[in-house]
């Protein structure tokens, strides 16, 4: 797995910025104040705190472009990070944020979403961590990064009717057998429930 693209919206010095990332050693190179460390420091936004051992992630509003100095900053950015090269394990681990390719599993991308928002009356950025495919606004809530909390099967099947003995839960259908529950998300298997 690698990193293959970083699409960067109203970071810093970067109004629009999207960098394609070939797999194996890519090198930064550029003058003073062009905005390396920056593209670095969205990246590291990106992933979270954990993904840092160094100083504390903190947004403040200059982290937020500003056309010129007399403009006040944008009030949102967003960076959005996709990693291509995802082994079978990888696929499997990082199901959350991946984007099933079901024609070619091998070309299945993860892909994860940091939005940020600064409210005129706060004091702080709301800040928003996503993953996987997103077609629409309403469906970002379904792909948050955080482990997915499902109703268990023997609930779910216990409320599924007689003859269909099966559920819906968001993306996750579960089928009721005689001796094992079955989960699965658009025809890519999960573990047994």
């Amino acid at each position: 797995m690698h990193l293959s693209k970083v699409d960067i919206r109203n970071f810093r010095s970067f109004d629009s910025l999207t960098v394609d990332v070939q797999a194996g050693l890519n090198v930064l190179v550029g003058r003073n104040n062009t905005g390396k460390t920056n593209l670095l420091n969205a990246i590291r936004h990106a992933l979270g705190p954990s993904a840092s051992r160094g100083e504390s992630l903190w947004l403040e509003r200059d982290d937020f472009f500003r056309a010129t100095p007399t403009v006040s900053p944008a009030t949102s950015m967003s960076v959005t990070l996709t990693f291509t090269g995802l082994s079978e394990q990888q696929r499997s681990q990082f199901y959350e944020i991946v984007d099933f390719d079901l024609a070619n599993l091998a070309d299945s991308k993860a892909v994860i979403r940091f939005t940020a928002e600064w409210p005129a009356h706060k004091k702080q950025a709301n800040i928003r961590r996503t993953g996987g495919p997103v077609s629409s606004a309403e469906n970002m809530d379904r792909h948050r990064l955080a482990p997915p909390r499902f109703p268990s099967a023997d609930s779910m099947c216990r409320n599924a009717s007689n003859s269909a003995k099966s559920a819906n839960v968001g993306r996750l259908r579960v089928s009721c057998g005689p001796a094992s529950y079955r989960a699965t998300m658009d025809s890519w298997s999960c573990s047994t429930l």
